[in-house]
């Protein structure tokens, strides 16, 4: 990717890279490669359990294929989350549906890859939560945990566990072997 002489706006980004994999960080161009399969296996996985029950209880909708989110500002940020929930009343809000979501989601859903870096997926973590997600889950298929981030809590959860929704979904429970695959 060419070096940039200034950082680009949100709507500057847009124009150069709609469609393509990229997310903006603070202003800078950020390349993202493919995923593996079991990344996009778990991410359809999260995807087809949180539709359910987003639709039969009529609260909002969920956005996959790394929708991007405008979530902050100079210098601004496109976070583009594998899946994410947007309550009914905030997706209300959105008035240009053929661009960035203008604002960070209630819920996002972060997949990790073997090969993401630490500082990287710290970063996300601390973008997502410093712009109000209400909920994150951060899901490592390799260790089959996922990490909860709430603004004022971290929880792991393994195997075993159930994977709620808190007030964000409330009553939404997925028991983590149901979002983990066995040969």
């Amino acid at each position: 990717m060419a070096t940039l002489e200034k950082l680009l706006t949100a709507d500057e980004f847009w124009e150069r890279y709609a469609g393509q994999r990229v997310e903006l960080v603070e202003g800078v161009p950020v390349e993202m490669a493919p995923t593996s399969d079991l990344h996009g296996e778990i991410a359809g996985l999260i995807t087809f359990y949180l539709i359910g029950y987003v639709l039969e209880h009529d609260l909002g909708s969920v956005r996959s294929a790394e929708t991007g989110f405008l979530i902050s500002r100079d210098p601004d940020v496109v976070r583009a989350a594998d899946v994410a929930f947007i309550s009914k009343e905030r997706g209300a809000q959105v008035a240009d549906r053929d661009k960035y979501t203008p604002f960070p989601p209630d819920l996002a859903v972060e997949v990790v890859s073997f090969d993401d870096l630490a500082d990287s997926l710290q970063a996300r973590v601390c973008d997502y939560l410093a712009a109000g997600v209400r909920l994150l889950w951060v899901i490592h298929p390799q260790t089959q945990q996922v990490v909860v981030y709430t603004t004022d809590s971290q929880t792991t959860l393994s195997v075993g566990d159930t994977l709620t929704g808190g007030e964000v979904l409330p009553g939404f429970a997925l028991p983590l072997a149901k979002l983990f695959p066995t040969d």
